[in-house]
C-alpha cells in the first residue's frame, strides 16, 4: 500500500516521500475495522522509515482520523497533471519529521499513466 515518490521544493531540492494507496473494503465487509487496520498497519510501516511525509488521494472524511490534513494547508502541492484537486489531496507528517518541508509531489510515470 506504500509507494516511493518525491517532493520537489521551490529551490529544486528533492525529498523522498511515500504515497499511501487509497483502499476499499467490499461493502459486505465494511464497518468491521478492516480498513482501519490496513491503514494503521501501512502507517506503522511508514513511521518506521525515514521518509518525512505520506501522501494520499482519498476521502476527506476518512483519512483525517489517521493524522492526514489537506496538503495545500501545509504547502504540499499535488503533481501538476492532477490539476486543482484539493479536498482529496492529503498529507501526514511522520512523527518528529521536519515541519518546514514544502513543495510539489512528483509522481513516477506509472502513476501518471494511471491518471490519464
Amino acid at each position: 500500500m506504500l509507494s516511493a515518490s518525491d517532493l520537489v521544493g521551490e529551490d529544486g531540492t528533492t525529498v523522498p516521500i511515500l504515497i499511501l494507496s487509497p483502499l476499499g473494503v467490499r461493502p459486505g465487509d465494511q464497518n468491521r475495522g478492516i480498513g482501519i487496520a490496513l491503514t494503521r498497519a501501512a502507517l506503522d510501516l511508514a513511521d518506521a522509515r525515514s521518509e518525512p511525509l505520506v501522501i494520499v488521494q482519498g476521502h476527506p472524511d476518512y483519512y483525517p482520523r489517521f493524522g492526514f490534513v489537506r496538503g495545500r494547508t501545509i504547502g504540499v502541492l499535488p503533481p501538476e497533471h492532477l490539476g486543482a484537486i484539493d479536498k482529496a489531496w492529503m498529507v501526514r507528517r511522520r512523527p518528529r519529521a521536519f515541519e518546514a518541508i514544502r513543495g510539489r509531489v512528483v509522481y513516477s510515470q506509472p502513476f501518471i499513466d494511471l491518471d490519464d
